[in-house]
């Protein structure tokens, strides 16, 4: 996945549910971490799979609710899901 989801600092990717986003969110967490990358921030348009992943410390409560983000150098809204 990351060869193809991966432009410059940017990674995006999505999946059919949020058990599925979950496990290839720690996968790509995982795989980053060891080759000595760690991820700065995630986000997604799912309140849900933001809930799990801070239950697994994988992102910190300040980055939730943030309803503006760049992604691929376009402003996405993720509550409408817009770029």
């Amino acid at each position: 996945m990351l060869n193809s989801a991966l432009y410059v600092d940017d990674i995006y990717f999505g999946g059919n549910n949020v058990g599925e986003s979950f496990e290839l969110s720690t996968d790509v967490v995982s795989v980053l971490k060891r080759g000595g990358f760690n991820l700065r921030k995630m986000k997604s348009n799912s309140r849900k799979l933001e809930k799990l992943w801070m239950e697994n410390g994988l992102i910190n409560a300040d980055v939730v609710g943030e309803h503006q983000l760049k992604v691929l150098g376009l402003n996405w809204n993720p509550e409408k899901d817009e770029l």
